[in-house]
């Protein structure tokens, strides 16, 4: 069974709202992951950066507290004084594992002492000024990590080297995976995927640290459980909707066809599958129609009486008119009915109320025995503009009101009130003009007497192309000639 267009319409905008869900959640997704990758790498980089100072201030402090040890020692005073031999006192220190340090200096403000393995005190005392407590240097191709102190007089510096060996603690200090450790000049900090730059304390050099971070895997891990969920619920949601289509679709295909066969005035065939529910729904609408007909009935009757009600107000001024409306909509609806007009209804009400305007004409003109002057010929002459206006009041008979306008337009444009021509003139009038003459030529009336059939034929066929449309006057007059109208046609016409 195909699908109702009321679920061809739910899937397509089904389609739509996953669409934009989709959408929405991938942007949700995408901004959630930069920020989270943002806060990762400001982690990362708090965490590297206060894990090397933290490093770097342990050395020096270590290195220091060293220094603290030979100034309190007396024996090591006493036994290395500066003017005997402080070299040996500094070979010491570094080779027999006093200090873990790769440089010594030591003066007094008269005498020097300096030890270093492959620098010159030359190169050392050109930095000596910048060199502080835990500051970097670089001494010839070296760097080192200083320690000093003064006291009594006397100044001392140690120097640890920044080397492989260094590097190697420093890889296994810091609280992430590190690949490789590296001092570079003039590089600004900066972070990639797998790259970290620290400058170093008190020199124009950076520490690049390579870790084994990886954005891409960690934008996937935090991408693939979110992404999976939407997949899954996706599909899980799509396959409950075409099984709600599946169960669903043929009550509504029922209901349809029961509907129709309501709107037939049938009653509908129920399938015995169907749920109580869907049978109540099938008697409520049932029931809502029947009252619904009854209502029209009732407003249909009601607008009868009031064209009734109209038709007597009108033959109070002109007992003429009330029988010649009559004639007019038996006439014009049967010949509506011969060439297959489209509104039998309001051609009759039309045709029933197409003089009603002439409420508003003195009687005196109306059933005047002579030939009216101008000023009450013109007076007649408002009568379907009048009655337009009537009528356009009710919604009833909103309609009609073109029809009883117009109903003495001429096919040449010579009539009235609008001089309207040719086919701008409604078709519903224009047949409501042919019956109109025809009914007014046949009786008599105040002024004369009433012609013959065929003398009416005569003066249409003599009008045809002036006052009415050549090719509908042809019809009506062979509809009129037709010998089989109906007897109450007859009557009329040989009235």
């Amino acid at each position: 069974m195909e699908e109702s267009s009321l679920f061809q319409h739910f899937r397509k905008a089904f389609s739509k709202y996953a669409i934009a869900l989709a959408l929405l959640f991938l942007c949700t997704a995408i901004a959630n992951i930069t920020y989270q990758v943002h806060l990762y790498q400001e982690q990362t980089e708090i965490m590297i950066s206060e894990s090397v100072d933290a490093y770097f201030t342990q050395k020096a402090e270590l290195n220091q507290l060293l220094i603290y040890q030979f100034f309190e020692n007396d024996q090591l005073l006493s036994a290395y004084p500066l003017d005997r031999d402080t070299k040996k006192f500094a070979q010491h220190v570094i080779e027999d594992g006093e200090a873990a340090v790769d440089l010594f200096y030591l003066s007094n403000g008269e005498e020097t002492s300096f030890y270093g393995n492959a620098i010159s005190r030359a190169d050392f005392e050109s930095q000596i000024f910048k060199i502080k407590q835990g500051a970097v240097r670089k001494i010839g191709e070296q760097y080192y990590l200083f320690s000093t102190y003064s006291a009594q007089g006397t100044s001392i510096a140690v120097g640890e080297k920044i080397d492989d060996a260094f590097m190697t603690t420093l890889i296994h200090f810091l609280p992430i995976s590190v690949e490789n450790i590296s001092i570079d000049h003039n590089k600004a900090m900066a972070w990639n995927q797998k790259g970290f730059e620290f400058p170093l304390p008190g020199i124009d050099a950076t520490l690049t640290i390579t870790t084994q971070l990886d954005i891409k895997a960690y934008v996937l891990q935090s991408a693939a459980f979110p992404a999976s969920f939407f997949l899954v619920g996706s599909i899980v949601l799509y396959l409950m909707f075409k099984g709600e289509i599946r169960r669903i679709n043929p009550f509504l295909e029922n209901t349809r066809i029961a509907l129709e066969d309501i709107g037939m005035g049938q009653p509908p065939v129920l399938p015995d599958s169907e749920v109580e529910e869907a049978n109540l729904l099938y008697g409520s609408v049932h029931s809502l129609f029947r009252q619904l007909q009854e209502k029209d009935i009732q407003v249909k009757q009601s607008h009868l009486e009031m064209i009734q009600l109209l038709n007597a107000a009108i033959g109070t001024n002109d007992a003429y008119t009330n029988g010649h409306s009559q004639r007019v909509e038996t006439i014009a609806v049967n010949f509506g009915k011969t060439i297959g007009y489209f509104d039998q209804d309001t051609l009759a009400v039309a045709a029933r109320l197409h003089d009603i305007g002439k409420l508003g004409i003195p009687t005196d003109i109306l059933n005047k025995p002579g030939k009216l002057d101008k000023d009450e010929f013109a007076t007649i002459k408002d009568h379907p503009s009048k009655g337009a206006e009537i009528l356009c009041r009710s919604e009833f008979f909103k309609n009609a009101v073109p029809l009883v306008r117009h109903h003495h337009e001429h096919w040449d444009g010579s009539g009235y009130p609008d001089h309207l021509s040719g086919n701008a003139i409604p078709m519903g009038a224009q047949i409501l003009t042919l019956a109109d003459v025809y009914d007014a030529l046949t009786t008599n009336r105040p002024y004369r007497k009433a012609l013959t059939h065929q003398e009416a034929l005569r003066i249409i066929r003599d009008e045809s192309g002036s006052t009415f449309n050549p090719v509908l006057a042809d019809q009506f007059l062979a509809f009129l000639s037709d010998s089989t109208l109906p007897n109450s046609l007859k009557k009329n016409i040989s009235a």
